[in-house]
């Protein structure tokens, strides 16, 4: 989808829109080989709090494990299901994409394959809506996860919308709601990042085209962390990766530089610390996490040809 011409940040649209209710919410979760987790979700999803109408739509991006199987097994709990084949492309943003087109709801929520929505999400996401152009939950991580695993990254706030790259918040891609009209007027997902950061880019996309991003904190999707060592920090360059791309995207509309000075301290932080790849496991973890994260910077900021180390 393409994108909205970018308006001064801080604005919103509401004023456009008499406060209500959605009268159809629509759930769009973007499926790719989720045979492991995803009745989990839909399990999730069927003991929903919510008693207004909804409906889900699974749009599956090319499995090649039997989640369409699973997805199938789920129709009778769950009869407002739909299964797409979001196959022409390849991605996250593609598939969420094709589920939002098809979709008939005025307000869309995206989920993940691998997480678990609490039972009062779909209803906080909807009251959180009525006074909102954008909504994102809260994110929650000791449900799925271990401590070890847990330990290796920095949490997200509890109360508030995390900001990203010292510029503007945004919603976690796993836990975002949307007015269908806002979605289509600025384009819906971007399909065109290479690394990732499409919930960033939506996010400070719609704010910097006038719309407002509330949080709602009782709007709760239980987070699944990779727990492998190798995800970890494949996981972690791309982010670093996706965010000179992001960068050079949006300097322009005030999305700050980053600080060298930072990055030198990491790397020599990394020398000193090179012992802790041999340490606890939450040593390790923790090491890689941050080498990750600032090698993705580097490397990112040589293939998006800009600075942001």
């Amino acid at each position: 989808m393409g994108h909205a011409a970018p308006r001064s940040a801080g604005g919103s649209r509401l004023n456009d829109r008499v406060p209500r209710r959605p009268n159809l919410l629509s759930v769009v979760m973007p499926v790719y080989n989720g045979a492991a987790t995803v009745a989990e979700q839909l399990g999730a999803l069927q003991n929903q709090t919510y008693s207004g109408a909804w409906e889900l739509i699974v749009a599956d991006n090319n499995s090649s494990d039997n989640t369409v199987e699973v997805v199938h097994s789920w129709v009778d709990h769950l009869p407002r299901l739909r299964i797409i084949e979001a196959v022409d492309g390849q991605g996250v943003s593609y598939a969420s994409n094709a589920g939002a087109k098809v979709a008939g709801g005025d307000f869309v929520v995206f989920c993940h394959q691998d997480d678990q929505a609490d039972p009062g999400w779909l209803e906080a996401m909807a009251d959180a809506a009525t006074g909102c152009d954008l909504v994102g939950g809260r994110m929650g991580f000791e449900k799925l996860n271990d401590p070890t695993t847990i330990a290796w990254r920095h949490q997200h706030p509890a109360d508030r919308l995390p900001k990203a790259m010292g510029f503007l918040p945004f919603a976690i891609g796993a836990n975002v709601g949307l007015w269908m009209d806002v979605f289509r007027d600025i384009g819906g997902w971007s399909e065109d990042l290479t690394w990732g950061g499409e919930d960033v880019e939506m996010c400070w996309r719609a704010q910097l085209a006038g719309y407002r991003l509330c949080f709602a904190q009782g709007a709760v999707i239980h987070f699944r962390y990779r727990s492998d060592p190798k995800a970890l920090w494949r996981q972690f360059r791309s982010y670093g990766m996706a965010e000179p791309q992001l960068f050079r995207r949006y300097r322009h509309a005030g999305a700050p530089r980053s600080k060298t000075v930072s990055a030198l301290k990491t790397w020599a932080w990394a020398l000193v610390h090179l012992r802790d790849l041999a340490g606890s496991p939450e040593q390790k973890g923790t090491y890689l996490r941050k080498v990750a994260y600032r090698w993705g910077r580097l490397t990112g900021s040589v293939k998006s040809k800009v600075l942001y180390l």
